[in-house]
């Protein structure tokens, strides 16, 4: 059975309730309110995409406080924050992506998407954009971080990456040539 996060649900025994939600303040309320009311015996919680460490430290406080702790069985980050159209060909689906990329936000989340592309596929890039596309060295700079985070905190290991093998990334405004790349 499917629900909507925001819809109202009501308690169901003998059943473990599996959240796949984007991570974010308001998703997290709502779940710490289903567990004060015991909505379900166990929880699994998996996010789209990697939870920020604020949000899931606040998270756990008020669990804590809430004395629920003890029906979750598991919280996953997870890399699915993007459609597979092919197997070769993937999609954001950000709406006016056009109108919207130039917001840090939205820069954050085609960084944090396409990483998580890369992460299924197993691929760490080298990454070419143009220089005259503030947008494209953004997203760069952006995944250069979330990569370079992802080695420290030891979340990618560094003998399954092949170094002969890398997938060339060529971030492009659509208004842009690629001749201006190279």
């Amino acid at each position: 059975m499917f629900l909507d996060i925001e819809e109202p649900r009501e308690k169901i025994g003998d059943v473990v309730g599996i959240y796949l939600i984007a991570p974010t303040e308001s998703n997290l309320s709502q779940i710490e309110n289903d567990l004060s009311y015991r909505l379900y015996d166990y929880t699994w919680i998996n996010f789209l995409s990697p939870c920020p460490d604020s949000l899931l430290e606040a998270f756990a406080f008020n669990i804590g406080k809430l004395g629920s702790q003890d029906s979750i069985l598991e919280i996953n980050d997870t890399f699915i924050n993007f459609f597979a159209i092919t197997d070769k060909l993937f999609s954001l689906e950000i709406n006016n992506a056009f109108v919207k990329m130039h917001n840090d936000a939205n820069i954050n989340y085609i960084a944090q998407g396409i990483y998580a592309v890369l992460r299924v596929i197993n691929v760490i890039p080298i990454i070419c954009f143009d220089k005259t596309d503030d947008v494209g060295e953004r997203v760069a700079f952006q995944i250069h971080l979330i990569f370079k985070n992802a080695f420290e905190q030891g979340e990618i290991n560094t003998v399954e990456v092949n170094p002969y093998n890398r997938t060339l990334l060529v971030l492009l405004n659509r208004h842009l040539g690629m001749n201006s790349i190279f």
